[in-house]
């Protein structure tokens, strides 16, 4: 954890790239985009919302 404290404190912001190569990849989750997830209650469609040309 020390090594991430004063990499921030240089850098500010640190990538996933960033602490990959500072302490390595995580063990738990391969190399996978997150796919956003909807909210409790939420339709979600393919479809395009049809513009109201009123």
């Amino acid at each position: 954890m020390e090594i991430l404290a004063q990499e921030l404190l240089k850098k500010e912001v640190l990538l996933k790239s960033d602490v990959e190569r500072l302490i390595g990849p995580s063990p738990y989750h391969k190399d996978k985009h997150a796919e956003p997830q909807p909210l409790s209650g939420q339709h979600v469609s393919d479809e395009k919302p049809e513009a109201d040309n009123s």
